[in-house]
């Protein structure tokens, strides 16, 4: 899009306030899509767009894969706001990393 390349990573987690409005299963594949820069660059209204053939590592769909994948990175602290920012989870969510984190945590233990 314009000079920037934009790396598509996955469906916008729906917050509580829309969750009250309709149900999930009606957005399911109805979402926004987060994605992370991979070249920055200017965008301009109107600007095309197009899709490379570029392949990219595969992100997990399940909030507790992509902690795990997104921990085996070494890319966050694994502080409970990085990960929702960094994951696309909604602000909300941030009480439960605690939990999913020592759920998984066996993983790096084996």
């Amino acid at each position: 899009m314009g000079s920037t390349v934009i790396r598509l990573t996955f469906h916008c987690e729906p917050c509580k306030k829309i969750l009250n409005l309709v149900d999930f299963d009606r957005i399911v594949h109805r979402r926004g899509v987060f994605g992370s820069i991979l070249q920055t660059g200017t965008i301009a209204l109107g600007d095309s767009f197009a899709i490379t053939e570029e392949k990219c590592e595969p992100i997990p769909y399940s909030v507790t894969d992509r902690i795990r994948w997104f921990l085996s990175k070494g890319q966050a602290s694994g502080a409970a706001v990085d990960l929702v920012y960094a994951l696309g989870l909604p602000v909300s969510s941030a009480t439960s990393i605690p939990r999913l984190l020592q759920k998984i945590s066996g993983l790096w233990a084996s």
